[in-house]
């Protein structure tokens, strides 16, 4: 007889339901499962109002069960076979104050220009073996200052700095959206803007990414804070809003980091440093 199970992810039993086959006809079953579900859901949303890291229960939702309950690895089952898909760790990166200058609103593509040390700093996420992906809200495009047409735009120019410089970028996700400025379909409650960490569950859907071996590195709060509620392990940077941030309003940090840098490239020295591969960047 079949158990419906939602688990927090503390592992506390949410909710389950068992029902009773035998007495009920399929189509009362159903009804009591869409129920349930609207329950769920209702809790759940809850949940995140209170605490934005529970997003990562979103991702996780598949590949984590509760404590106590992991499953057993068959008996004889050996390796994973050669040529298997493993999940890479990634490097998130904010994009203004944090690769690029921070200059207010991108509205123009001459407003955007990297930071010194940043195509370095890429460099060095190639070649430690992490995806390098950047995560950027844009909510200019919200209130009508530029289009996503110029933020494709300037995200090839980034692209193309970055590869003429001999780095890659693996992947570029923005937010265009504001909760509360401009006009629909832009004006949204959105997963996708920081704080809420949607481009970081998005990227690790398409690309296959392990969150839990991943970093997030960026100038302000919310990079940190989307960052810790996908689960990865975060820097703060000295570049941008960071300096300001840090000298004048300690006490916004809600989300301490595991380190503060100076710029990008010194965050990528740190991650280096803390995953053994400090040797992997010489001459990077």
């Amino acid at each position: 007889m079949p158990v419906f199970s939602w688990f927090l992810p503390d592992g506390r039993l949410l909710i389950s339901y068992r029902p009773a086959i035998h007495a009920a006809r399929q189509g009362a079953i159903e009804d009591d499962v869409r129920a349930l579900t609207r329950t769920c859901t209702a809790i759940l949303e809850d949940e995140i109002r209170r605490r934005p890291e529970f997003w990562m229960w979103m991702h996780n939702r598949w590949r984590t069960r509760p404590p106590g309950t992991e499953r057993a690895q068959p008996a004889g089952a050996g390796p994973p076979r050669r040529g298997a898909r493993m999940s890479r760790p990634a490097i998130f990166m904010d994009r203004d104050g944090t690769i690029c200058e921070e200059v207010g609103y991108v509205n123009h593509l001459s407003r955007c220009r990297l930071l010194p040390r940043s195509l370095e700093a890429i460099r060095g996420v190639n070649r430690l073996g992490y995806l390098a992906v950047v995560a950027t809200n844009q909510s200019g495009v919200a209130r009508g200052l530029f289009t996503e047409d110029l933020v494709r735009a300037v995200h090839d120019q980034l692209r193309g700095w970055v590869e003429s410089g001999g780095g890659r970028l693996d992947a570029l996700y923005y937010c265009p959206h504001h909760p509360r400025e401009g006009a629909p379909p832009y004006r949204i409650e959105c997963e996708c803007r920081k704080p809420r960490p949607g481009m970081l569950v998005r990227a690790a859907r398409e690309h296959d990414i392990d969150l839990s071996r991943s970093w997030m590195i960026g100038d302000s709060l919310v990079d940190l804070e989307a960052g810790a509620a996908a689960g990865a392990r975060v820097v703060h940077v000295l570049t941008g809003y960071g300096i300001g941030l840090r000298d004048n309003q300690p006490e916004r940090f809600h989300v301490q980091p595991a380190h503060t840098a100076t710029d990008l490239l010194a965050a990528v020295r740190f991650i280096a440093a803390q995953e053994g591969r400090a040797a992997a960047l010489e001459g990077a």
